[in-house]
């Protein structure tokens, strides 16, 4: 048979300091996850507020959604009308030429009359005072 233990004043001290670490370890436990809960009950209390403020976002990207969109129409219309103004500045630029080439040629022909009525009028005075 086995033999029977029997507690002593102190074995069952031992068991009670044991029990009483063990139930202030919970204790703590607990107050750790009271202290976890009343942080989230916190932030579940805010969720509505943070809920209307996203809502006001969402409300503001769209605006600027939409005014991205009016920037991007008006800057594909200036783009146009810049590619046009850049193919007149080409056509102007080109009449431009013809017409500098055409005044050079009108110019060096004048010119070239004026040397001629010049050269005439020295060759008869020269005739005048030679004789």
């Amino acid at each position: 048979m086995p033999q029977e233990i029997k507690p002593t004043l102190q074995s069952v001290n031992i068991s009670l300091q044991e029990i009483l670490r063990k139930m202030e370890s919970f204790h703590e436990s607990f107050t750790t996850m009271q202290d976890s809960i009343s942080r989230m009950d916190v932030l579940v209390a805010r969720i509505p507020e943070i809920e209307s403020h996203m809502a006001g976002l969402e409300a503001n990207v769209k605006a600027v959604g939409l005014r991205l969109s009016n920037l991007e129409g008006l800057y594909e219309r200036l783009d146009r009308k810049r590619e046009i103004l850049g193919q007149e500045y080409v056509s102007i630029s080109a009449a431009v030429k013809c017409l500098e080439e055409k005044f050079d040629r009108l110019e060096a022909d004048r010119l070239a009359e004026r040397v001629k009525i010049l050269e005439e009028k020295v060759s008869a005075l020269e005739k005048n005072t030679v004789n």
